[in-house]
């Protein structure tokens, strides 16, 4: 199941106002360690993945428009003053200190499936096993372009 479908919310300036770009739409919600609730193999690498349904991801975006996908990498912000960071993104982990976390995006018509995997830093080492472990909640923003990026 999608924890969100699109609202096709227009941007917004700081004071809340719509912003003149109407070929931009946003979509922002939390995804919490219990929505990576699939298993598959992302590149090889065991992953978590949640789909996300967009009715705005049509095949005139895919073929002509853009797709975007922006995380807060902090997930103690409680959405207050987010961070974008765009993915894909990568980052060590602190606590066993031999492998990357990573979170990845593919998207599709009507859909965007966002991935959680890991990566040892050197090849070979062990990792541990994608179901033993899970990211924490995050903010995730999804843009979405009609016509041609610029």
């Amino acid at each position: 199941t999608s924890p969100v479908v699109s609202t096709g919310a227009q941007p917004t300036d700081q004071s809340g106002r719509p912003t003149e770009l109407s070929n931009i739409k946003v979509n922002i919600f939390f995804l919490g360690y219990q929505s990576f609730d699939s298993i598959g193999s992302y590149n090889g690498n065991p992953d978590r993945y949640q789909d996300v349904t967009d009715s705005l991801i049509t095949k005139g975006i895919l073929d002509t428009g853009s797709v975007s996908v922006f995380f807060d990498p902090n997930p103690t912000r409680t959405g207050q003053n987010p961070e974008w960071t765009p993915l894909p993104y990568q980052f060590p982990d602190i606590e066993v200190g031999r492998f990357w976390h990573n979170i990845d995006f593919k998207i599709s018509m009507y859909k965007v499936r966002l991935y959680y995997f890991f990566t040892p830093y050197i090849k070979n080492d062990p990792i541990p096993y994608i179901t033993s472990v899970g990211p924490p909640g995050y903010f995730v923003k999804i843009v979405v372009q009609s016509g041609p990026p610029g």
